[in-house]
Protein backbone atom coordinates (compact mmCIF):
# COMPACT_ATOMS: atom_id res chain seq x y z
CA UNK A 1 0.00 0.00 0.00
CA UNK A 2 1.62 3.16 -0.86
CA UNK A 3 2.08 6.43 1.58
CA UNK A 4 -0.24 8.55 -0.06
CA UNK A 5 -3.16 5.74 0.20
CA UNK A 6 -2.00 5.28 4.24
CA UNK A 7 -2.33 8.81 5.19
CA UNK A 8 -5.25 9.37 3.19
CA UNK A 9 -6.71 6.48 5.44
CA UNK A 10 -5.36 7.22 8.65
CA UNK A 11 -6.69 10.47 7.70
CA UNK A 12 -10.25 9.41 7.03
CA UNK A 13 -10.18 7.05 9.79
CA UNK A 14 -9.92 9.53 12.02
CA UNK A 15 -12.40 11.61 10.98
CA UNK A 16 -15.48 9.03 10.80
CA UNK A 17 -14.69 8.14 14.45
CA UNK A 18 -14.84 11.63 15.42
CA UNK A 19 -17.99 11.80 13.84
CA UNK A 20 -19.26 8.25 15.06
CA UNK A 21 -18.41 9.27 18.21
CA UNK A 22 -19.96 12.55 18.53
CA UNK A 23 -23.09 10.93 17.01
CA UNK A 24 -23.45 8.32 19.65
CA UNK A 25 -23.06 11.15 22.27
CA UNK A 26 -26.23 12.89 20.78
CA UNK A 27 -28.09 9.52 20.98
CA UNK A 28 -27.30 8.93 23.74
CA UNK A 29 -28.45 12.17 25.27
CA UNK A 30 -31.59 11.32 23.57
CA UNK A 31 -32.00 7.94 25.62
CA UNK A 32 -31.31 9.93 28.70
CA UNK A 33 -33.71 12.05 27.48
CA UNK A 34 -36.98 9.57 27.00
CA UNK A 35 -35.26 7.83 30.16
CA UNK A 36 -35.37 10.25 32.41
CA UNK A 37 -38.05 12.75 31.76
CA UNK A 38 -35.85 15.59 30.69
CA UNK A 39 -37.16 18.82 29.40
CA UNK A 40 -37.97 17.61 25.80
CA UNK A 41 -35.63 19.15 23.11
CA UNK A 42 -36.96 18.17 19.52
CA UNK A 43 -34.54 15.75 17.50
CA UNK A 44 -33.28 16.56 14.34
CA UNK A 45 -33.94 13.18 12.68
CA UNK A 46 -37.49 13.04 14.15
CA UNK A 47 -39.18 13.34 10.82
CA UNK A 48 -42.40 11.35 10.82
CA UNK A 49 -43.29 7.74 12.57
CA UNK A 50 -41.04 5.86 9.96
CA UNK A 51 -38.00 8.06 10.27
CA UNK A 52 -38.16 8.91 14.29
CA UNK A 53 -34.94 9.16 16.59
CA UNK A 54 -36.68 9.20 19.59
CA UNK A 55 -38.97 6.05 19.24
CA UNK A 56 -35.96 3.74 18.04
CA UNK A 57 -34.12 4.81 21.55
CA UNK A 58 -37.73 4.06 23.31
CA UNK A 59 -37.18 0.40 21.91
CA UNK A 60 -36.12 -2.92 23.95
CA UNK A 61 -32.75 -2.45 21.47
CA UNK A 62 -31.51 0.56 22.38
CA UNK A 63 -29.56 -0.84 25.29
CA UNK A 64 -27.58 -4.05 25.59
CA UNK A 65 -29.36 -7.25 26.23
CA UNK A 66 -31.72 -5.45 28.64
CA UNK A 67 -29.16 -4.04 30.98
CA UNK A 68 -29.81 -0.40 31.18
CA UNK A 69 -26.81 -0.16 29.26
CA UNK A 70 -27.54 2.72 26.20
CA UNK A 71 -25.97 0.83 22.82
CA UNK A 72 -25.72 4.59 22.09
CA UNK A 73 -22.90 4.95 25.13
CA UNK A 74 -21.38 1.72 24.06
CA UNK A 75 -20.90 2.72 20.35
CA UNK A 76 -19.00 6.16 21.71
CA UNK A 77 -17.39 4.18 24.07
CA UNK A 78 -16.33 1.00 21.59
CA UNK A 79 -14.96 4.33 18.87
CA UNK A 80 -13.26 6.08 20.97
CA UNK A 81 -10.68 3.08 22.39
CA UNK A 82 -10.70 2.41 18.41
CA UNK A 83 -9.39 5.98 18.10
CA UNK A 84 -6.58 5.16 20.52
CA UNK A 85 -5.99 1.94 19.04
CA UNK A 86 -5.21 3.89 15.66
CA UNK A 87 -3.01 6.87 17.01
CA UNK A 88 -1.15 3.73 18.61
CA UNK A 89 -0.95 1.97 15.21
CA UNK A 90 -0.45 5.84 13.78
CA UNK A 91 2.80 6.36 15.93
CA UNK A 92 4.37 3.05 14.26
CA UNK A 93 3.18 3.01 11.03
CA UNK A 94 5.92 2.97 8.48
CA UNK A 95 8.23 0.50 10.77
CA UNK A 96 7.51 -3.35 10.73
CA UNK A 97 5.69 -2.90 13.64
CA UNK A 98 2.77 -1.92 12.23
CA UNK A 99 2.62 -5.32 10.34
CA UNK A 100 1.99 -6.82 13.95
CA UNK A 101 -0.55 -4.40 15.54
CA UNK A 102 -2.27 -3.70 11.97
CA UNK A 103 -4.63 -7.18 12.72
CA UNK A 104 -5.89 -5.77 15.98
CA UNK A 105 -6.78 -2.87 14.49
CA UNK A 106 -8.55 -4.60 11.80
CA UNK A 107 -10.75 -6.60 13.85
CA UNK A 108 -11.99 -3.92 16.19
CA UNK A 109 -13.01 -2.16 13.62
CA UNK A 110 -14.53 -5.00 11.73
CA UNK A 111 -16.43 -6.16 14.87
CA UNK A 112 -17.82 -2.02 15.09
CA UNK A 113 -19.09 -2.48 11.75
CA UNK A 114 -20.59 -5.85 12.16
CA UNK A 115 -22.35 -4.62 15.68
CA UNK A 116 -24.10 -1.84 13.12
CA UNK A 117 -25.07 -4.39 10.54
CA UNK A 118 -26.98 -6.45 13.21
CA UNK A 119 -28.46 -2.99 14.74
CA UNK A 120 -29.80 -2.44 10.84
CA UNK A 121 -31.08 -5.23 10.59
CA UNK A 122 -32.95 -5.34 13.62
CA UNK A 123 -34.12 -1.23 12.80
CA UNK A 124 -35.49 -3.12 9.23
CA UNK A 125 -36.59 -6.28 10.21
CA UNK A 126 -38.17 -5.64 13.99
CA UNK A 127 -38.67 -2.09 15.02
CA UNK A 128 -39.64 -0.87 10.92
CA UNK A 129 -38.53 2.11 11.81
CA UNK A 130 -35.43 4.20 11.42
CA UNK A 131 -33.17 6.53 12.85
CA UNK A 132 -31.32 8.98 10.46
CA UNK A 133 -28.54 9.86 12.83
CA UNK A 134 -28.18 5.60 13.62
CA UNK A 135 -27.89 5.18 9.94
CA UNK A 136 -25.34 7.99 10.19
CA UNK A 137 -23.12 5.65 12.78
CA UNK A 138 -23.78 2.71 10.53
CA UNK A 139 -22.00 4.60 7.66
CA UNK A 140 -19.18 5.76 9.62
CA UNK A 141 -18.50 2.22 10.54
CA UNK A 142 -18.49 0.98 7.19
CA UNK A 143 -16.23 3.92 6.02
CA UNK A 144 -13.65 3.16 8.90
CA UNK A 145 -13.06 -0.18 8.28
CA UNK A 146 -12.79 0.92 4.50
CA UNK A 147 -10.48 3.13 5.55
CA UNK A 148 -8.29 0.61 7.95
CA UNK A 149 -8.34 -1.42 4.44
CA UNK A 150 -6.49 1.21 3.03
CA UNK A 151 -4.03 0.80 5.53
CA UNK A 152 -3.08 -2.37 4.71
CA UNK A 153 1.16 -2.32 5.36
CA UNK A 154 3.37 -3.78 2.81
CA UNK A 155 4.30 -7.22 3.36
CA UNK A 156 3.41 -10.54 5.03
CA UNK A 157 0.91 -9.47 7.75
CA UNK A 158 1.70 -10.84 10.93
CA UNK A 159 -1.49 -12.59 13.07
CA UNK A 160 0.15 -13.18 16.50
CA UNK A 161 -1.76 -15.38 19.15
CA UNK A 162 -1.16 -12.18 21.68
CA UNK A 163 -3.14 -9.73 19.48
CA UNK A 164 -6.12 -11.99 21.53
CA UNK A 165 -4.74 -9.83 24.52
CA UNK A 166 -5.11 -5.90 23.33
CA UNK A 167 -8.69 -6.63 21.52
CA UNK A 168 -9.95 -8.75 24.81
CA UNK A 169 -8.66 -5.57 27.35
CA UNK A 170 -9.95 -2.97 25.03
CA UNK A 171 -13.35 -5.05 24.55
CA UNK A 172 -13.05 -5.45 28.29
CA UNK A 173 -12.53 -1.92 28.92
CA UNK A 174 -14.81 -0.84 26.39
CA UNK A 175 -18.08 -2.53 28.32
CA UNK A 176 -16.30 -0.72 32.13
CA UNK A 177 -15.92 2.41 30.81
CA UNK A 178 -19.36 2.61 29.60
CA UNK A 179 -21.37 1.06 32.37
CA UNK A 180 -19.19 3.73 34.60
CA UNK A 181 -20.42 6.74 32.63
CA UNK A 182 -24.10 5.33 32.07
CA UNK A 183 -23.86 4.77 36.38
CA UNK A 184 -22.95 8.72 36.85
CA UNK A 185 -25.69 9.58 34.54
CA UNK A 186 -28.19 7.76 36.73
CA UNK A 187 -26.48 9.51 39.86
CA UNK A 188 -26.84 12.61 38.49
CA UNK A 189 -29.94 12.24 37.60
CA UNK A 190 -31.58 10.50 40.97
CA UNK A 191 -31.96 6.99 39.12
CA UNK A 192 -30.90 4.96 42.31
CA UNK A 193 -34.24 7.11 44.44
CA UNK A 194 -36.49 6.74 41.33
CA UNK A 195 -36.21 3.45 41.49
CA UNK A 196 -36.80 3.02 45.21
CA UNK A 197 -39.67 5.09 45.05
CA UNK A 198 -40.90 3.27 41.89
CA UNK A 199 -40.35 -0.07 44.15
CA UNK A 200 -42.24 1.00 46.92
CA UNK A 201 -45.49 2.54 45.03
CA UNK A 202 -45.52 -1.23 43.32
CA UNK A 203 -45.40 -2.75 46.92
CA UNK A 204 -48.49 -0.22 48.12
CA UNK A 205 -50.49 -0.71 44.89
CA UNK A 206 -49.81 -5.02 45.63
CA UNK A 207 -50.84 -4.57 49.61
CA UNK A 208 -53.98 -2.09 48.39
CA UNK A 209 -57.56 -3.50 48.25
CA UNK A 210 -58.84 -4.37 44.98
CA UNK A 211 -61.98 -2.25 43.58
CA UNK A 212 -64.41 -3.11 40.90
CA UNK A 213 -65.41 -0.13 38.94
CA UNK A 214 -68.08 -0.34 36.40
CA UNK A 215 -68.24 1.89 33.42
CA UNK A 216 -70.88 4.45 33.51
CA UNK A 217 -73.42 3.45 30.24
CA UNK A 218 -73.03 6.71 29.51
CA UNK A 219 -69.10 7.06 29.31
CA UNK A 220 -69.68 3.72 26.27
CA UNK A 221 -69.80 5.05 22.97
CA UNK A 222 -70.82 3.95 19.52
CA UNK A 223 -70.99 0.29 18.55
CA UNK A 224 -71.65 -2.74 20.91
CA UNK A 225 -68.50 -4.30 22.19
CA UNK A 226 -69.76 -7.29 20.06
CA UNK A 227 -69.81 -5.07 17.02
CA UNK A 228 -66.71 -2.56 17.44
CA UNK A 229 -63.77 -2.13 15.21
CA UNK A 230 -61.47 -0.50 17.99
CA UNK A 231 -62.21 -0.31 21.41
CA UNK A 232 -60.51 2.16 22.93
CA UNK A 233 -60.35 2.66 27.22
CA UNK A 234 -58.97 4.96 29.22
CA UNK A 235 -57.69 4.43 32.56
CA UNK A 236 -56.92 6.87 35.02
CA UNK A 237 -55.60 6.88 38.63
CA UNK A 238 -57.20 8.19 41.17
CA UNK A 239 -53.84 9.24 43.20
CA UNK A 240 -52.58 11.38 40.52
CA UNK A 241 -54.35 14.56 40.65
CA UNK A 242 -54.16 15.16 36.94
CA UNK A 243 -56.25 11.87 36.50
CA UNK A 244 -58.79 13.29 39.18
CA UNK A 245 -59.14 16.84 37.41
CA UNK A 246 -59.59 15.35 34.23
CA UNK A 247 -62.31 13.79 35.23
CA UNK A 248 -65.45 16.36 35.23
CA UNK A 249 -63.97 17.23 31.64
CA UNK A 250 -63.93 13.90 30.66
CA UNK A 251 -67.75 12.96 31.36
CA UNK A 252 -68.50 16.70 30.57
CA UNK A 253 -67.27 15.93 26.96
CA UNK A 254 -69.14 12.67 26.54
CA UNK A 255 -72.19 14.15 27.73
CA UNK A 256 -71.87 16.51 25.34
CA UNK A 257 -71.08 14.80 22.62
CA UNK A 258 -73.72 11.86 23.05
Amino acid sequence: MSTRNSRLGLILSISTLILAIAAHAYLAQIHYNLKFSAPDQASICNVNAMFNCAATSASQYSEFFGTGLPMAVLGAVANFFLLFLLSYFAFFMGTESTLIYYPSILIYSGGIAFVSLIMAFFSSFYLHMYCLVCMFTYLMSFLNFWAVLMLKPTGPIKFQFKLIGPLVVCGVLTIIGASMINDTVKKEHGFEDMQNIVNSKVQEWKSATSANIEAKASISKGASPENAKMTIIEFADYLCPHCKHASPVMHAFVGLSS
